[in-house]
């Protein structure tokens, strides 16, 4: 329908015109995980996802989303079997 036309337009327009954000509270990051996800995080006692966990719980400051820090534990995530890299680059972007 045309109604549907236009609505598709403008969503591409609004892709193209607001960038996603690089850095993010702490609870924005969070909330790019499945209520499956958060829980399989913390119940995780595989280290790598302990560290990851850590650093997510005492982050007090934006989280960038570009740093090698920050995608190095979601990397840890990836190894750990709670997410895949497709999730993983989801999370990300």
């Amino acid at each position: 329908t045309e109604k549907a036309a236009v609505q598709a337009e403008r969503d591409a327009l609004k892709a193209t015109l607001i960038p996603t954000p690089t850095r993010i509270w702490p609870r924005e990051f969070l909330r790019r995980f499945t209520n499956t996800e958060i829980v399989a995080i913390q119940l995780s006692v595989d280290p790598g996802v302990i560290l990851a966990r850590t650093h997510l719980q005492t982050a007090v400051s934006l989280i960038d989303l570009t740093l090698p820090e920050t995608q190095q534990l979601v990397g840890l995530l990836v190894l750990a079997g709670i997410i895949d890299s497709g999730r993983a680059a989801e999370v990300l972007t």
